[in-house]
């Protein structure tokens, strides 16, 4: 198996844990590393909280919060064109006979079109968060 070391790991960090996952494209390891310089994170006292902030997840809305804040509901999956596109390769699965090529080659194509939906998903996932977090640094 080929290996592609994108990142070296720097001095100093220790690995915690290993994932190995396949995905349609190939096989991934994603490491996860500790550094023991950096202090652990510690919680304020409420006596010295200014503002807090409400939040509640909806289903028109991702994120309703409390300041009239809205944080939008990512349509990717829910989208007509991709259910369409999904449905279409799913089909062109069924029609094709089981074990040949071709059918493997439909079969990648629908894992391709789940991975990218789900990359999308994370990536507004991850920007939820940073927007919850500047909300609480406001």
């Amino acid at each position: 198996m080929r290996f592609y070391n994108s990142r070296s790991i720097p001095n100093g960090f220790i690995i915690k844990a290993a994932a190995i996952r396949k995905r349609q494209d190939g096989w991934y390891v994603s490491i996860r590393i500790e550094d023991k310089t950096v202090p652990d994170y510690a919680a304020k006292p409420l006596t010295e909280v200014n503002k807090v902030i409400g939040c509640d997840l909806g289903i028109t809305k991702l994120v309703h919060l409390s300041d009239n804040h809205q944080i939008e509901n990512p349509k990717f999956l829910t989208n007509k064109k991709t259910k369409r596109v999904l449905k279409i390769r799913q089909r062109r699965v069924n029609k094709k006979l089981k074990g040949s090529r071709n059918r493997k080659k439909s079969v990648k194509k629908v894992g391709l079109l789940h991975k990218k939906i789900s990359i999308f998903l994370a990536l507004m996932y991850v920007s939820t968060k940073s927007a919850g977090t500047i909300l609480e640094k406001e």
